[in-house]
């Protein structure tokens, strides 16, 4: 679950200026299949969506008490956070963050065991967009960012910019480098990959008539020119038939991308998001390239952290809310705390939203006029397992930063101690995420929640012996994090989604700040929505003091 992978650096740009194919060496790996019961525990563990539950119960204890609040914020992942941050530098104190779960950060939380930290879910950050200056000062001010030069380009604290070997992909038999690989594609494959990266590198340098670009981060700052919106009309699947794209490998390899950003295949993701995926980045800086990323062992879960040293006091987690109404020109907003199993009552002037919207279709307590359904949310899987002698995992190979099947329908996995200077460390802990979207997303839910630890851990032995196949011996422990609901999937028509409108305009004082209602679930977009609802506090609250 990465958010927004700009998948080809060497990758796309190299890649088009490649003449030829180079022969690959066999991958050495003997297979001695493990037949004994596994040594290891597998445990099931992330977000607690028992507690998330009770609000189809809707049996809460009546509040014991009221509390007046200017701004309550419901909600703690990443815009959650954002929005805190925001209003804490700009002097406004009145305010608390209640988050349902016993850590805050969503999809940015993380772990920790005897060998390394590791994510949860999201983990890396690309070098972001030079005209996001809200991100590059927020960069800059936890020395991510540790100067500028001559040309005022970033420079970034290097152990952060991700090591060489970045990607590799397992095709015909072999660990190939790069996604897509530099080797082991034949003509026609070559070919069409050619005429596809080329085609979305175009939109790079694309202006539409309203003077935007076509592609950019944040979304909201891209074109609405009708040149770059009729793609959002059809699906990705669509678009790659009616241009003649046949070859099997180009089809896996976006499909790849879009589970991989989207949580959906790309029978059903918008085509205008999928080219928003190949096309919206144009990171500058001076010791990096537009297509490196930033990455560390806990994965986006260190960005969290440096977030919340911003905002603790104000941070209140395992409180749930449950409702949420407009009474006599302030909103009431009913939170049940988890540990003292009692309710509370907050009447606020002003409410953020910093929550997704199959949350809030459940606590907004008044006609919104939104299609709830609109929002789609396929499940995923993260499972982090701890290997005990790396080199034995994988015969003569480094491992990857990211590492990638081809004939898996996983997403791969990520070596969570890849950014570390101690290359002799013989442990390792890989992060395995698999995305289930080939039913509804309901269908594929109710499947997921039936599964026991056996059931994860041989699912996930069983498809990564296919590269691996000593893997049983050399597993650790294995924790799998169980996402009843990943990020959003933009489907067709998202963009112009009625629902989406009225979410961007919000009711009387009341904001919404999560990503989903971008249609894209990365760092970037709900830092930025986060921002923009902290402001809408701020305006309202400059109005009333003026």
């Amino acid at each position: 679950m990465s958010g927004e992978k700009f998948n080809s650096g060497m990758n796309r740009r190299s890649f088009l200026k490649m003449s030829g194919l180079l022969l690959a060496i066999p991958y050495l790996n003997a297979c001695n299949p493990f037949s004994a019961k596994p040594a290891f525990q597998t445990r099931i563990t992330g977000t607690n969506s028992k507690t998330g539950h009770l609000l189809r119960e809707n049996k809460f204890p009546q509040p014991l008490r009221t509390e007046q609040l200017n701004t309550l914020i419901v909600g703690g992942g990443i815009s959650g956070l954002s929005a805190a941050r925001w209003l804490k530098r700009n002097n406004f104190n009145d305010f608390k963050l209640v988050e349902l779960d016993t850590e805050i950060g969503g999809n940015s939380k993380g772990g920790k065991n005897a060998i390394s930290e590791y994510p949860f879910a999201a983990h890396y950050l690309p070098i972001p967009n030079e005209n996001f200056c809200e991100l590059i000062d927020f960069l800059s001010d936890h020395k991510i960012i540790t100067g500028f030069d001559d040309a005022g380009l970033p420079l970034y604290d290097e152990y952060y910019i991700c090591f060489e070997p970045q990607e590799r992909l397992f095709y015909r038999g072999i660990w190939q480098d790069g996604l897509p690989p530099k080797q082991g594609l034949n003509e026609e494959e070559k070919k069409e990959l050619i005429r596809f990266l080329t085609y979305t590198e175009s939109f790079k340098n694309k202006i539409g008539t309203d003077g935007l670009p076509a592609f950019t981060i944040p979304l909201e700052l891209s074109s609405k020119d009708e040149e770059f919106m009729k793609l959002d009309s059809m699906t990705i699947a669509e678009y790659l038939k009616q241009e003649n794209y046949t070859t099997v490998f180009l089809l896996w390899y976006v499909n790849y991308c879009c589970k991989d950003d989207f949580g959906s295949t790309i029978e059903n993701t918008s085509a205008w998001a999928a080219f928003h995926y190949f096309s919206s980045r144009n990171g500058k800086a001076g010791n990096a390239s537009n297509f490196d990323l930033l990455a560390w062992p806990e994965g986006n879960h260190f960005l969290t952290k440096k977030l919340m040293s911003e905002v603790q006091s104000h941070l209140y987690t395992q409180m749930l809310t449950y409702k949420v109404e407009k009474e006599n020109g302030h909103w009431n907003c009913f939170v049940f705390d988890v540990q003292k199993n009692e309710s509370i009552k907050y009447e606020c002037q002003q409410v953020i939203m910093a929550t997704p919207q199959f949350v809030n279709k459940r606590i907004l307590a008044f006609d919104t006029g939104i299609n709830w359904d609109s929002f789609g949310y396929y499940p995923w899987i993260v499972a982090n397992i701890s290997i005990r002698t790396k080199k034995e995992l994988n015969g003569l190979q480094d491992l990857s930063w990211d590492n990638v099947s081809y004939n898996s329908k996983s997403l791969g996995y990520v070596n969570a101690c890849h950014q570390t200077f101690d290359t002799d460390k013989e442990k390792t802990v890989i992060t395995y995420y698999y995305n289930f979207s080939e039913h509804t997303p309901k269908e594929e839910r109710l499947a997921i929640y039936t599964n026991d630890e056996n059931y994860w851990q041989k699912f996930i032995i069983d498809d990564l012996k296919a590269v691996h196949p000593k893997i049983e011996e050399l597993v650790e422990d294995i924790e799998v994090n169980v996402l009843g609901h990943g990020m959003i999937s933009p489907t067709r028509h998202f963009r112009s989604n009625p629902s989406r409108a009225i979410l961007e305009k919000g009711f009387e004082n009341l904001y919404f700040a999560h990503s989903d209602m971008s249609g894209i679930s990365i760092f970037e977009q709900a830092f930025y929505r986060g921002i923009l609802a902290a402001k809408q506090v701020l305006n309202k609250t400059d109005e009333r003091s003026s």
